[in-house]
């Protein structure tokens, strides 16, 4: 029986685009609404990342893309637990779209981005904001997170969805044909 490879070059290639994308869109393309709510699809890349290339390449993009924005371009203190949501932000899917939707790319998205948002984001992530920035309670914390984020539960579902079914249509074929040989006249 052969062995699969699980570092393919496209997936180390396309997880290092999902890395940067999501950098970029977390520090250039972020929206602050207040100093606990920031407006941001940088989650997007890494949702999709454990989407199209599964839970582990969706766990890595998620903690490389929050470590490596952080030495980049820090937004404030740097909060090791911020780290594991991030990666639990690429696992999930991963886990999802592998063991239980498998052929139900849709479901998969919209279930792990409602387990995202809210849980992982909602509650994990305000946990450890409230432990850093302790002038609030975390009850306070949540109030003022949790409806954004119940927003953003539409906005990932459907930004997500409609680029992992245009990634997957163009580039994540399996069956790629080779190109004919060329014959000379």
């Amino acid at each position: 029986m052969k062995k699969k490879n699980f570092f393919k070059l496209r997936d180390l290639v396309t997880a290092s685009l999902f890395i940067a994308l999501s950098i970029v869109f977390t520090r250039m393309f972020s929206i602050k609404l207040s100093d606990t709510i920031r407006l941001s699809f940088g989650q997007t890349p890494i949702i999709l990342a454990g989407i199209l290339l599964g839970p582990i390449w969706g766990l890595l993009v998620g903690m490389l893309s929050d470590v490596t924005g952080f030495l980049l371009a820090p937004l404030g203190a740097y909060i090791p637990g911020l780290t594991l949501v991030a990666g639990l932000v690429g696992f999930i899917p991963g886990i999802y779209k592998k063991y239980l939707f498998k052929n139900h790319i849709e479901l998969a998205i919209i279930v792990s981005v409602i387990v995202d948002m809210l849980i992982v984001n909602g509650l994990l992530a305000t946990f450890f904001l409230s432990l850093v920035y302790s002038k609030r309670t975390f009850m306070a914390w949540f109030a003022s997170r949790i409806w954004i984020e119940a927003i953003m539960v539409v906005v990932q579902s459907i930004v997500c969805t409609i680029i992992a079914k245009i990634l997957i249509k163009n580039i994540f074929i399996e069956n790629i044909q080779p190109l004919p040989e060329q014959t000379q006249n």
